[in-house]
Parts: structure tokens; C-alpha cells; sequence
């Protein structure tokens, strides 16, 4: 095979060229019919998926020969067990595999990447040596793998071309031990179809011996050509292939006359092929062979007139005249093994493709067809003597140019013709699926991505008209323009651009979007427009409200260094602290600039924007050396007022606003008590609405104040450049030793102040005539009891007291508020006050209720008795109520004072109604002198019963009013 046919044959030499046409046609080609396709992102995408397609096929590729070739090496290499040369055998092939693994370079798939042909025939028919003297080249391991003398079980003839396999003849006949050979055989069979499923072998070579079909009776001819029958048979059924038959007729020489006939042929003509090659759309039956045949007969007959004429040997002669007819006696003995061989009547199955003579060595006698029959009548005819020479004739380009070229016309049986055509058809199929699929996403992302251009400038044109009607200036913003909440719908138009800054900060495109055609240029344009506007709306603007801030705590220095260092790092004068920035400007918006529940959603729409705006990397970019031009005169007056600001008071407003940018969630009361708990409080609305800052929580003293302080002194000289040139002078920095106390009693004064006003604030509701604040007040627990907790719990704290700082804040805060956690908590093993608060407040209610009810007049004195003993337990349990409930617990008593009043009030009207008022009403009704047309009048006795001393009014009065008179 020529070094070009090798490349031809060579897949990567191939495939190769094959990928980078590919990757060039669609890196290059599809851009140019869609200008959508023109970025470098997607050609180097589609070159990097063709590169990893092919490199996953031919490593998929590699590693079948792999595995191929070492099942092939391994089932050579591994004897059969039980008999007596398996090792000796097992020792040649593994020294025969190492040489040609050697020789190959190592590859994995050295034994699977030439044609093999198998070499069948019965014992003696000169197939070894056909192949050694064939003038084919053997270049690994002295040309074979086999096993030890001659062809015992098989031979591993390794040419350039082509892998030979010779097998043992009694492998094709199978009559010295018919088991033995049958499993041999088979297990031959077997490996080929195990490790080469596809092609197992690419011809059959059939050898014959010339002596054995001149020589041998019918019978025994019939036997070989059955025998032959059965091997293809199984060759066919085992290996599932139908592969061309080359029928090798060899020992030509023994036909008298073959040496004399062709001794005239130099080395080239030796090599060229005597016999007949059917063509590949000839039927193959007995006419056609014997056709063929005769054509043979025919080219040797026009041979030998010329054959005589050079030859001057009378007996040389004689024979050249006669080796036509040499021939022509073997043509029916030929066509009965070809018909015995391959049968007309037989199955489909492998194709003769030609017959052959050749000879590879002469030796022994030749053999007179003619004159044989006459041996047995006249002992005088003698045999020629024998002669040995080592000349092959007609072997070479019958391998080389016959066989091997054609190892393609192998074919799969039938069925699994059909299937494999059914599975390509199947490929076909799914390839062709898939590119309509393919197509089909293609131009739905491609009009997705063509809608995302169209939305974009939509979108950005809409916006532009929104910022030429609002007026505003993109490059110097003053104060009479649109403010943030003006601005805002601008701001919301161009963040919610499709593909912008909101699309990519939710996650990545949809894959409709992407698939290759993805405008990742025009997403990334619609982000930067949007950030660039932020910088030029959002930013100046911020930076006015803090020149406002600054101009309104101007009279207040401990309200101004916030602002101040949020102002210097907006305008790029130092390191910004984007936690920091966004707690103050937030802050301000709820407070100042946006306050109310109302606007509500305009600030939680402009935080997004702000955060967007700090997670800027390139904050200032619009403005020269990205700083802004502050205001030089209300930055100056605002650093003096800080300088002259106590550094204490600077380090505790630094510790306060970096806890509120801590992120953490402040206290609410809200959050700790049901909703119908502000029932039990008259002012409820209030009490739920309590917080207090995070800073100020149990927390917040862990994490922030402990910490801060701690390293609070190193964070202020960190600082010192919010205070310009001055920040650097002697008597600022040595003030950094000295503010760990003064920062702590600062600390702990708002820390008691914010946990007082909690419990200052709840104010007692009528507990008394109002049923529902007495069943919120009395559940249990009791909302006070929840507020106490809750202040107990963040005022119990431990020590935070450092090597630098003698005052404990921590201390002092526990012991301020040991009151209330006595009065929450009680004292060795008592109940808690507090509870038995609620308790009094319970009973007191409850005799109140029954003062109230019709018919408390009768025993109105046990009743004003209990109310009075229920109000003296609730005076007993408030006097050891901490300071900040005492105003609370006077309310109760006051409300309670008024409800016994009510009551008593209402049990004297009762009574006096029911006595006083009836008796009155008997002695006057239509008495004379009190009704002066009456005819009867009132007796002297009735009016000393009622009106006069110890009489029924003066009775009352005693009993009843006198007892509750104040007499001075």
C-alpha cells in the first residue's frame, strides 16, 4: 500500500481536516449570513465545541483499539489449560507481542488496526509455506506470532498491510481428535467476534495442494470440500460476516511441465497472479468457474507457442506442450471441490472470489496427470526424479494487489446488515431531528434576542424623553432640579432595561436567550447605562442632601460627623465604607428628606438604587480624578465644628453608627408581644410601636460595643482624614488614650435611657370598667410581664471592662435595672412581684364587678370590705414595683380608688333609693301640708319616724355618709 492510500486510510488524517473545515465554516461563514452571530465569544465557542466533539470521538475511538487490542493480546497470550505445550507457546506469543509492541511505537491499538485474513485448508497444503516465501515483508518478531513448530494451533503472520492468521489444518478437517479441534476452533472463533464485531476478518483464503486434487480419489476430494464447507459455515454463523474466498491452489510446481513452462520468467513476472478473479456483480456457479478456468487454460495456450520458440530442450519442450493439458485435466476435479465447497443450492452466505495457482518452493516430483492413470498398467513409466528449489511463483501481487486491496467488500449478514442500516438510518434520523430542533431554538432565541435589541432601545428612548421632561441636568446638578423621588422613575425605567442591570443581577439569561446568539454586548450596554445614570442622578444628589444635613446640625457637632464622613466619602476624598454610607443616607431618607409611612415604597425602591450605587467599583468615575466638587466652605466649617467636638463624643457616634450599618434588626416590642396585648395598656398603640436600636440590645453590647470599644481608639486615628490637616496635629492624637471611659458611660446612660422609656411608657388602661384591657392585662403572661422580661433579659450583662477603660458599662447597666429584675424575677424562691400585681389587679376588678351588679346593696358593707381589702393588696404589691413602674402602679391605685368611689356611690343611691326616698315618698304623697289640696295629713309621729332625730333620714346619714366625710 502506498504512503498516500495509508493517509487516505488514516482516520485523523482525515478527520482532522474535516474539523477545522467545520470550525472555519461556522466561525466564519454564519456570521457572514448572520450579522446577529458576529461576536468573538461565539466563534471561539463553536470552534472550542468542535475541537472537544472530535477529541471526544477519537478518544472514544483510541480507547475501543485500546480495549480491542488488549482482548486480542490476551486471548492469543493465554493458553488453554490442560495441555502439555501451553507454556512453551504462552512464553513465544508474549515475546512475539512485546517485539510488536516495540517495533509499533508503543500504540494501545497495534493489533487492530490492519485487515485480517484467515488461512484455512486440510494438513500439508503448503500454506506456511506460501506466506514466508509469498516476498511480502514481516517486519515484527522474525514475521510471526505463533507458537512453537510449524502451525500447531495458530500463526500471527504480521505484514505491513495485513494481519495473517494461519490456522492448524487439522482445525479445517478436524479428524485426529474432533472434540480438541472443534473447541479450539471455536474458541478462535469466538475472540474474533469478541474483540472485532464489525469487521472479525476481512477475507478467507481456502489453500489447496495441487497433489492432493491430482492425486486423491473423489472421495477423498469430496471430504476436504465438505469439511471447507463447514469451517466457512461457521466462519459465517459464529462471525456473523460474509467475507470473500480466495480459493489457493498451491504446489503448482508438481503439475509436469509448470517448472519448464515458466522458467523463463524473471523475478517481476514470478510475482504477477496466475488463476481467475470473478468479478464483483458475477454470479458464482460451476459455469463461471469453469468459465473462468478455461480462460486461464486459454492465456496459458497462448503462451506456449512463444514458450516453444525459445526453448531449444527437446524434452523441455515436450512437457511446455503439454502443461496446458496438464491444466485442463484438472478441471473437473476443480469443479467439483468449488461446487462441494460453496454449493449453488447452498444459503447465502461468503463469495468465491477467484481461484489461484501457486508454487512457493519446488520440491518432490512432478506429477503427470496424464501419464498417472497409465502407472498402474506400465511399470516401465517412470516418475521425473525429484528436485528442490526455492523460487515462489504467483504469490506476491496475489496478496499484495488481490486480497489485500479488497478487505472492504466484508459484509454483515443480512439481519445485521438491516440493523445497522436501520441504526444508521436511526442516526440519520436523530441528526436530522436535532438540526430542526436546533433550528427552530435558533430562531427563537434569535427573535428573542432581536426582541431584547428592539426592548433596549425602546426602553432607553423612553427614558431619554423622561429626562428631557423632567428638566434635569446630566452634567451639573443644582438644587432647584428634580429631586431622587422625582427622579426616581427614570431610575426604575432604566434598571428594569432588558438584559440590564435588574436581568443579570436575578441570574443568567434564559437558554432561549443564549444558544450562541446571546447579545451579551447590548445586556452589558444597558447595565452601564443604567449605573452611569445612577452616578449622575443618584449620586449628586445625595451628595446635596448631605450639604443639607450639614447646613441643618451645624449648631449640633455630635450630629455632624456622620454626615461629614459620608460627604467626603461619596465625593471621593477617602476609603468608602458602603455599609456605613447606606445605614446614614437610609436613615436620613426615613427621617429628613422622605419621611412617613406614605413614602414608604419610594424608599425601599431608592435603596435598591443606592445599593446599586455603592457596589459600584468605580464610584465616581463622571467627575475629574473621580472627585467631587464639594462645597470647600460647608466642608471647612463642618470639620471645625467636629475638631472642636470632644473625641469621646466622635468615638461614640462611631460606635453607634456602625452598628446601626451592622444590618441588624433592632429591638420591637411588636415583635416579642401578640397584637391584642396593646389592649391591655390604655396608650397600646404606643407601647407596641417601641423599639430600640440594635446597639442598645444584649446583642448589640456583645458584638458592637464590647468589640468597638476595643479597638475604637485605632478605628479614630484610621479616621482622622474625615478631619482634614488638622487630624494629624498632637493634640487630637493624644486624646486617643483617654475616651475609652467617657465612651462608656455614654454608652451605658443611653443604654439605661432606652430601656427606661420601655418601662415609663405603658400606661394603665380601666382595668376596673373596661373588661377586655382586664382579660389582655390578667392572661398570663401578662404583657407587663413580657415588657419586664424582655428588659431584664437585655440589661442582665456581664463585664466588658478592658485594661483601658475603669468605668464598666455593664455593671452599671445591671445594677440600674436590679429593680426590675427583683420585681420580675423574685428572691429566693418567692413568686415574683409581678405576678402578684396582676394577681391584686385581678381581684380587685372582680370586686369592683360585683359592687357593680343590681342587688349590691344588700350586704353592701361586706362587699365595700372586699373591694377595700383587694385595693390594699394592690397598694401592698406595686410599693415593690422599680422606679420606672411606680407611675404605672399609681394608676392602677388612683383607677381603683375611683372605681371603689363608683361603687360605694352606686350602692348608697341603691340603698337610699330602696329606703329614704320610699318612706319620703309615703309620708308626703298627698299629705297635707306637702300637698295643700290633700285631704289627710301628715301625723306628728310619721314626721319624727322620718325627718326627726334618730329618725329613718338621720339614721342613713349616720350609717352610711358619715363614715366617708372628711371633717376638718
Amino acid at each position: 500500500m502506498s504512503g498516500i492510500e495509508k493517509l487516505q486510510r488514516n482516520w485523523y488524517v482525515m478527520i482532522v481536516p474535516a474539523g477545522v473545515i467545520i470550525a472555519l465554516l461556522g466561525s466564519v461563514g454564519l456570521p457572514m449570513l448572520f450579522p446577529a452571530l458576529n461576536s468573538s465569544r461565539f466563534r471561539f465557542g463553536l470552534i472550542i465545541a468542535v475541537v472537544v466533539v472530535f477529541g471526544a470521538v477519537a478518544g472514544w475511538r483510541a480507547w475501543r483499539g485500546r480495549r480491542n487490542a488488549g482482548a486480542i493480546a490476551e486471548g492469543i497470550a493465554t493458553p488453554d489449560q490442560g495441555e502439555a505445550d501451553a507454556a512453551a507457546v504462552s512464553t513465544r506469543l508474549r515475546e512475539a507481542l512485546a517485539e510488536l509492541r516495540k517495533a509499533s511505537g508503543r500504540r494501545k491499538n497495534y493489533l487492530y488496526a490492519k485487515p485480517w485474513y484467515v488461512i484455512i485448508g486440510p494438513p500439508g497444503a503448503g500454506k506456511t509455506s506460501a506466506f514466508l516465501n509469498s516476498g511480502l515483508r514481516f517486519p515484527y518478531a522474525d514475521g510471526a506470532l505463533k507458537g512453537e513448530g510449524g502451525t500447531r494451533n495458530l500463526d500471527f503472520w504480521f505484514t505491513d498491510d495485513a494481519v495473517l492468521v494461519d490456522t492448524a489444518g487439522r482445525y479445517t478437517t478436524q479428524d485426529s481428535d474432533p472434540r480438541g479441534d472443534a473447541k479450539g476452533w471455536e474458541r478462535f472463533l469466538t475472540l474474533l467476534r469478541r474483540t472485532r464485531p464489525l469487521e472479525p476478518v476481512n477475507g478467507i483464503i481456502v489453500t489447496i495442494g495441487v497433489d492432493m486434487l491430482v492425486s486423491e480419489d473423489r472421495e477423498r476430494i469430496d471430504a476436504h470440500a465438505a469439511a471447507i464447507r463447514r469451517r466457512l459455515h461457521e466462519l459465517r454463523s459464529t462471525l456473523r460476516v460474509a467475507a470473500p474466498v480466495y480459493l489457493l491452489l498451491t504446489k503448482a510446481d508438481l503439475l509436469e511441465g509448470f517448472g519448464d513452462f515458466f522458467a523463463d520468467l524473471a523475478a517481476d513476472g514470478r510475482r504477477a497472479v496466475l488463476g481467475g478473479t470473478l468479478a464483483i456483480d458475477e454470479p458464482v456457479t460451476a459455469a463461471t468457474m469453469t468459465a473462468a478456468f478455461d480462460r486461464m487454460v486459454e492465456a496459458i495456450d497462448a503462451r506456449t507457442a512463444k514458450r516453444l520458440q525459445d526453448e531449444p530442450d527437446r524434452q523441455r519442450r515436450s512437457r511446455i506442450i503439454g502443461f496446458s493439458a496438464q491444466l485442463l485435466s484438472l478441471r473437473e476435479r476443480f469443479a467439483r471441490l468449488v461446487g462441494g465447497m460453496l454449493p449453488e443450492d447452498d444459503a447465502p452466505g461468503h463469495r468465491l472470489r477467484g481461484f489461484y495457482f501457486a508454487s512457493s518452493k519446488q520440491e518432490g516430483s512432478p506429477i503427470d496427470r496424464l501419464l498417472a492413470s497409465l502407472a498402474t498398467s506400465y511399470d516401465g513409466i517412470a516418475s521425473p526424479a525429484a528436485t528442490t528449489r526455492t523460487r515462489a511463483f504467483f504469490l506476491n501481487r496475489l496478496f499484495a494487489e488481490v486480497m489485500f486491496p479488497e478487505a472492504g467488500l466484508v459484509e454483515p449478514e443480512p439481519v445485521v446488515q438491516r440493523r445497522r442500516h436501520l441504526a444508521n438510518i436511526g442516526g440519520i434520523a436523530a441528526f436530522a431531528a436535532v438540526a430542526i430542533v436546533m433550528l427552530f431554538l435558533w430562531d427563537g432565541s434569535f427573535q428573542a434576542n432581536k426582541g431584547l435589541q428592539a426592548a433596549d432601545l425602546s426602553g432607553a428612548r423612553a427614558a431619554a424623553a423622561a429626562i428631557t421632561a423632567s428638566g434635569a441636568d446630566l452634567a451639573e446638578v443644582r438644587a432647584d432640579d428634580p429631586d431622587l423621588e422625582q427622579m426616581l422613575p427614570v431610575l426604575d425605567r432604566l434598571r428594569a432595561l432588558p438584559g440590564g442591570y435588574a436581568a443579570q443581577l436575578s441570574g443568567r439569561p434564559s437558554w432561549r436567550m443564549r444558544l450562541g446568539l446571546y447579545q451579551s454586548g447590548h445586556a452589558q450596554a444597558a447595565r452601564a447605562t443604567y449605573l452611569e445614570a445612577l452616578q449622575r442622578i443618584m449620586l449628586p444628589r445625595l451628595l446635596l442632601e448631605l450639604e443639607q444635613a450639614l447646613r441643618t446640625d451645624a449648631q449640633t457637632p455630635i450630629r455632624l460627623y456622620d454626615p461629614l464622613k459620608t460627604y467626603l466619602m461619596l465625593g471621593g476624598y477617602g476609603p468608602i465604607d458602603a455599609r456605613a454610607v447606606g445605614a446614614w443616607v437610609r436613615n436620613d431618607w426615613a427621617t429628613t428628606a422622605l419621611p412617613g409611612a406614605d413614602r414608604e415604597d419610594v424608599r425601599r425602591r431608592l435603596t435598591v438604587h443606592l445599593d446599586a450605587l455603592l457596589a459600584d467599583d468605580d464610584l465616581g468615575r463622571v467627575w475629574a480624578n473621580r472627585r467631587a466638587p464639594l462645597d470647600g466652605r460647608l466642608l471647612a466649617q463642618s470639620r471645625a465644628a467636629v475638631i472642636g467636638l470632644p473625641l469621646a463624643d466622635r468615638a461614640y457616634a462611631m460606635l453607634r453608627q456602625r452598628a446601626a450599618a451592622s444590618g441588624h434588626p433592632d429591638w420591637l416590642a411588636s415583635a416579642v408581644m401578640a397584637e391584642s396585648d396593646g389592649r391591655a395598656f390604655r396608650n397600646g398603640d404606643t407601647v407596641m410601636a417601641l423599639s430600640v436600636p440594635w446597639f442598645f440590645t444584649r446583642d448589640g453590647y456583645k458584638r458592637a460595643f464590647g468589640p468597638g470599644l476595643a479597638d475604637i481608639g485605632a478605628e479614630l486615628d484610621r479616621d482622622l482624614w474625615v478631619l482634614g490637616s488638622d487630624g494629624a496635629k498632637v493634640s487630637v492624637r493624644d486624646q486617643l488614650t483617654a475616651i475609652n471611659d467617657t465612651v462608656a458611660r455614654s454608652y451605658a446612660q443611653d443604654y439605661i435611657a432606652a430601656w427606661d422609656h420601655v418601662l415609663a411608657t405603658p400606661q394603665p388602661a380601666n382595668y376596673f370598667g373596661d373588661r377586655q384591657a382586664l382579660g389582655s392585662f390578667t392572661r398570663t403572661p401578662s404583657p407587663l410581664r413580657t415588657l419586664l422580661d424582655q428588659t431584664v433579659k437585655n440589661t442582665t450583662l456581664g463585664t466588658s471592662q478592658t485594661a483601658s477603660t475603669r468605668f464598666d458599662a455593664g455593671t452599671a447597666i445591671q445594677a440600674h435595672f436590679r429593680p426590675a429584675a427583683a420585681f420580675t424575677r423574685g428572691e429566693a424562691g418567692a413568686p415574683p412581684p409581678v405576678d402578684a400585681l396582676v394577681q391584686a389587679v385581678r381581684q380587685a376588678a372582680s370586686a369592683a364587678s360585683a359592687g357593680a351588679m343590681p342587688g349590691a346593696n344588700v350586704g353592701g358593707d361586706a362587699l365595700r370590705g372586699q373591694f377595700a381589702s383587694a385595693l390594699g393588696d394592690l397598694s401592698t404589691a406595686g410599693v415593690s414595683a422599680p422606679p420606672q413602674l411606680q407611675s404605672f402602679v399609681g394608676g392602677i391605685g388612683r383607677n381603683g380608688r375611683g372605681a371603689a368611689a363608683r361603687t360605694t356611690e352606686t350602692m348608697l343611691n341603691d340603698q337610699y333609693s330602696a329606703t329614704i326616698l320610699a318612706s319620703c315618698r309615703t309620708t308626703t304623697n298627698r299629705r297635707f301640708p306637702f300637698d295643700a289640696a290633700a285631704t289627710t295629713e301628715v301625723s306628728p309621729a310619721e314626721l319624727q319616724r322620718v325627718y326627726g332625730n334618730n329618725g329613718e333620714i338621720d339614721g342613713f346619714i349616720r350609717g352610711n355618709l358619715q363614715p366617708l366625710l372628711v371633717q376638718a
